[in-house]
């Protein structure tokens, strides 16, 4: 069993995938409390629910960012525990990765955005062909308003939080599609070397 946390955003999400990389379970909650408080109450409760035995459990992985830097620190220290406790390998994805990845299938250029509040934007460009998402760009922070100018001959937009038109709007976390992207790519990486992305403008 794998289990995939996601707190960069206000939705938590927490998946469950077998040895096959099958999802058994996939939940998103809308922030109620700071994740602080919840993640490890609601890992326990996904457990004893499915009846799923802590000791079966394989890898953890975890959202490393871009996105709201104290939940993606949450996150980020919950699975280093899980990993350390439990004596399993840790894996990671990154945020606008995944979301370029939930649309795997399209052929194109493609843009993942997020809002990162105080009028800046997270963005990433990707080319998307046979199944397959490269990176064009590195992560990148902007300023909101020159976000028109990375938006120039791109063939589909993914975002959240930025209400933009003809846009594919993420309302969901990503711990699923996060960690079929990871486990593909084979993002392993040493627990006590993980910190979240944090981008600044240059």
């Amino acid at each position: 069993m794998i289990i995939s946390i996601d707190t960069f955003s206000e939705i938590l999400g927490i998946a469950v995938l077998d040895e096959n990389k099958s999802p058994i379970v996939y939940l998103n909650y809308k922030k109620p409390k700071p994740f602080s408080e919840i993640l490890i109450q609601k890992i326990d409760e996904i457990l004893k629910e499915y009846s799923i035995n802590k000791k079966d459990i394989t890898a953890v992985i975890v959202n490393k960012g871009p996105g709201a830097y104290t939940g993606l620190r949450i996150g980020i220290t919950t699975a280093k525990v899980l990993s350390y406790a439990m004596n399993i390998p840790l894996y990671t994805y990154e945020s606008l990765y995944a979301m370029a990845y939930k649309f795997k299938h399209f052929t194109g250029t493609i843009l993942s955005a997020v809002y990162a509040g105080k009028g800046e934007v997270y963005i990433r460009k990707f080319l998307s062909k046979d199944n397959t998402i490269k990176p064009l760009t590195e992560n990148l922070i902007i300023k909101k308003n020159k976000l028109d100018d990375y938006l120039k001959e791109v063939d589909l937009i993914v975002e959240k939080n930025l209400n933009l038109e003809n846009s594919e709007k993420l309302n969901e976390s990503l711990a699923l599609t996060g960690a079929l992207l990871s486990l593909k790519e084979s993002f392993k990486e040493d627990p006590f070397l993980i910190e979240p992305v944090y981008l600044r403008e240059n």
